[in-house]
C-alpha cells in the first residue's frame, strides 16, 4: 500500500502470422454510418473486492454508474458521468488511522469515448463529492473498456487510479438508451 504497479516502463516485441493470405483487394477504410445518435445513456451496475492486508480480509465494494454521452461523430463521445460506491475498504482503511468516514462515495466524472464497433474505450477524469479523506486526492482518473453484448447491454472493465497509483479494479453490466 499503495500499489505502485503503473509506473514502471516494459517493452514488447510482437509476431503476426496469417494462416490464410491475406486479400489486400478488399481492404477499405472503416466508414462512419450515416445514423448517430443525438444522445446516449449508460447505466452501470459495478462490484469489486480489495483484501485489507492486516487483516488479510476481503472488502466487497458496489455501486453504480450513470452516464450521458453526447457523440460528436460516430467514433467519438463527450460523457458526462457520476458514480455512487458503498466501498467497505476504504471505510476499514481509515478506521484504522482513527478517522470517521463513510463507506459511500460519490464521485462526478467528464470523460471521452473512442467507438470502435462494439468496442468503446472511455477515460474520465473525477472528482469525488462525497467521501474525501485525508489521504485522498481532489482528482482522480477512471479507464473504462466497454464491449456491447447486443444492442443494448454492456460489460465493461474500469481500472480507478489517484495520480500514478492504481487504486481498484471493477466489473461492470450496463445497460444504454439511445435517442
Amino acid at each position: 500500500m499503495p500499489n505502485k504497479g503503473m509506473n514502471f516502463l516494459t517493452y514488447q516485441l510482437g509476431l503476426s502470422y496469417y494462416w490464410k493470405p491475406a486479400d489486400w483487394k478488399q481492404a477499405s477504410t472503416l466508414k462512419e454510418p450515416k445514423t448517430v445518435s443525438k444522445w446516449m445513456g449508460e447505466f452501470y451496475i459495478l462490484g469489486s473486492a480489495k483484501t485489507f492486508s492486516t487483516t488479510n480480509t476481503l472488502k466487497p465494494m458496489l455501486g453504480f454508474q450513470a452516464s450521458l454521452l453526447k457523440p460528436l461523430n460516430y467514433f467519438h463521445h463527450a460523457i458526462l458521468s457520476t458514480e455512487g460506491i458503498y466501498n467497505t475498504y476504504r471505510k476499514k482503511y481509515y478506521q484504522k488511522t482513527g478517522e470517521a468516514y463513510s463507506a459511500w462515495e460519490q464521485g462526478i466524472l467528464l470523460g471521452y469515448g473512442l467507438r470502435i464497433n462494439k468496442t468503446s474505450f472511455q477515460v474520465f477524469m473525477g472528482t469525488p463529492i462525497t467521501a474525501v479523506g485525508s489521504n485522498d486526492n481532489r482528482l482522480y482518473q477512471r479507464y473504462m473498456l466497454v464491449q456491447n453484448i447486443g444492442k443494448k447491454w454492456l460489460l465493461a472493465g474500469s481500472l480507478k487510479a489517484n495520480a500514478h497509483v492504481a487504486d481498484i479494479f471493477d466489473l461492470r453490466l450496463g445497460y444504454r438508451l439511445t435517442r
